[in-house]
């Protein structure tokens, strides 16, 4: 993809991202809590063998995020290239 239509129409996310509030790794399986809505949450489980990196990523969202996890930021940045 050419580096302007990148800018301008995006790419897709390599990886597959889930809003948890708590996690535990216990041997090779990771025990969570998967975010749903405010004050709601379910209890996942997945083992490491499953996830395409075995890494935790911490991300900071400077104006916060909506209901379902979304960063609102970058929902303002896709509305204001119109």
């Amino acid at each position: 993809m050419h580096f302007l239509e990148i800018i301008y129409h995006g790419k897709n996310d390599q990886y597959h991202y889930i809003p948890v509030t708590v996690y535990q790794v216990k041997n090779d399986t990771v025990f969570a809590q998967k975010y749903i809505d405010e004050d709601m949450t379910t209890s996942i489980q997945m083992p490491m063998s499953q996830l395409a990196q075995p890494y935790i990523i911490y991300t900071t969202f400077y104006l916060g995020t909506d209901t379902i996890g979304r960063d609102i930021l970058s929902k303002l940045l896709i509305g204001t290239r119109n």
